[in-house]
């Protein structure tokens, strides 16, 4: 699919998911503390392609209930929050990155421009990345103000998930951007990130394993 298709995907999955949350937080009233599970997986990039799959992961997960923490200097990851939630954040991020890296191809093949393609390919990347991020961002203001509870949700959610990583990792320092010099590859990942589509085979009640891409 086009990257068109992967941002309603992924818009349509997070709303879904805000749903099926409340729904079940309206059910587990008597319940004092939400099972958050914790799912190690170790990235596939490259060096030079940088670190955007961790932000990737990042992104999805802190607007699906979930955290992710970056191991060390490695390409090793952890994600934090509810087991649907969790499983979800993996299916959207496998289709994600299919299509991040096929578009990118796409436009490497079409560029005609100064940069050299590690430099366009890593700008690229994390401009795409930054597109979801600020697409999925508008999404959670807009449920915030049309579904009740969500913003409730969510700082319930993040405080549970919160007193995990506390026992699990104890204080953790916070990574810095780097700078991309990249600029061509940067203004059309974000273009086409911020443009993603996402949206077949989500349904209510489903989980990962019967959705269809």
């Amino acid at each position: 699919g086009s990257l068109h298709e992967a941002e309603l995907f992924a818009s349509t999955a997070n709303k879904l998911l805000m749903e099926y949350n409340l729904s079940m937080s309206d059910i587990n009233l008597g319940e004092k503390k939400q099972s958050i599970d914790d799912v190690g997986l170790e990235l596939k990039y490259s060096k030079s392609d940088g670190d955007w799959m961790v932000r990737l992961y990042h992104t999805v997960s802190k607007f699906n209930l979930c955290k992710v923490i970056k191991i060390g200097q490695s390409t090793k990851i952890v994600i934090l929050g509810e087991k649907l939630n969790v499983d979800l954040v993996l299916f959207m991020c496998s289709q994600l990155v299919h299509s991040i890296k096929s578009l990118c191809s796409q436009r490497w093949k079409d560029y005609d421009g100064p940069e050299k393609k590690n430099t366009f390919k890593r700008a690229y990347y994390m401009g795409a990345v930054n597109g979801i991020y600020d697409k999925l961002e508008q999404q959670q203001k807009e449920l915030e103000r049309e579904m009740v509870g969500v913003t409730a949700l969510v700082r319930t959610n993040e405080v549970a998930i919160s007193e995990k990583v506390s026992e699990m990792f104890g204080k953790l320092k916070t990574g810095k951007a780097k700078r991309l010099s990249g600029q061509d590859g940067a203004f059309l990942g974000y273009q086409d990130g911020k443009n993603m589509q996402l949206n077949k085979g989500l349904q209510n009640g489903q989980t990962t394993e019967n959705l269809v891409f």
